[in-house]
C-alpha cells in the first residue's frame, strides 16, 4: 500500500496524473471502505424496528431512520429471502431477511400475519 502512494506521489511530481483526479480516487476509495464496513456489520445495528402502529428502517449512518405505518401498506408478499411491502401510493419497500437474525424473521413473520394479513406459507421463488 506505501509503495503505491509512494508511486502516485512520484507521478504527481513528475506531472503525469492530475492532482484532483488523485484526489477524487482517494475519497471514492475511502467512502467505499465506509459503506461495505457499514454493510458487514448490519447485523449489529437495528435493522427493522418494528413499533406499535409502524415499520422504522435503518438506511445508513447519515440518513434518518425511514418510517412506514402499517396503515399505509397495501400487500406483503415473501420472494426467495426479501419481504415486499407494497405501499397505498404504489411505492414498495424490501425487508432483507438476511440481515435479521432467524428469530426476528419469525416474530417479524408473526407480526405481518397479525396485522397486514401476510400469508408466510406463500413464497415466491
Amino acid at each position: 500500500m506505501l509503495s503505491l502512494v509512494l508511486l502516485v506521489y512520484e507521478s504527481m511530481l513528475n506531472e503525469k496524473i492530475n492532482p484532483l483526479i488523485v484526489l477524487i480516487v482517494c475519497v471514492f476509495f475511502i467512502v467505499s471502505v465506509g459503506k461495505a464496513v457499514e454493510y458487514f456489520r448490519m447485523t449489529e445495528k437495528d435493522y427493522l424496528r418494528v413499533e406499535d402502529e409502524r415499520f422504522s428502517f435503518y438506511r445508513g449512518s447519515v440518513l434518518p431512520r425511514k418510517i412506514i405505518p402499517l396503515h399505509l401498506v397495501k400487500q406483503v408478499t415473501q420472494v426467495n429471502d426479501v419481504i415486499l411491502l407494497k405501499l397505498v401510493k404504489g411505492s414498495e419497500k424490501e425487508i432483507y431477511l438476511d440481515w435479521l437474525a432467524e428469530k426476528d424473521v419469525d416474530d417479524l413473520k408473526k407480526v405481518l400475519a397479525q396485522r397486514v394479513n401476510f400469508d408466510s406459507k406463500r413464497t415466491i421463488t
